[in-house]
């Protein structure tokens, strides 16, 4: 749809609780994924850990375009806060109403699109 962007999303090889595979097995895969993918999407939708925010950090050192989705901004990691403020041409983010994220993910993808 935009371009030659690689996809990646560990959660599509996950049919059941059963199909995870081990953790080293996990971040090997998850990391290849995302030094293969253009973008890196994620979803937050409540404070809690995660190793998403493991494959986040990985993500910026690799300077992905990175987009953030939550459901309020007070439940975001107080460092990426920051990054977000200092780096807001590499990581974006979308705070709210959940209706509306694809809505401002592709609308902003198009608008990157057309300025290059």
């Amino acid at each position: 749809m935009f371009g030659s962007e690689n996809v990646y999303a560990a959660i599509k090889k996950i049919s059941n609780i059963n199909s995870y595979e081990s953790p080293m097995e996990s971040a090997i895969q998850d990391l290849n994924g995302i030094e293969e993918t253009d973008i890196f999407l994620l979803i937050y939708p409540q404070k809690l850990a995660s190793s998403a925010l493991i494959e986040l950090g990985y993500a910026f050192a690799l300077q992905k375009l990175i987009y953030v989705f939550a459901n309020r901004e007070d439940d975001l990691p107080y460092m990426l806060h920051g990054i977000m403020e200092c780096f807001s041409d590499k990581v974006k983010k979308y705070i709210g109403d959940w209706d509306n994220c694809c809505d401002y993910f592709i609308n902003d993808l198009k608008s990157n699109r057309s300025q290059k």
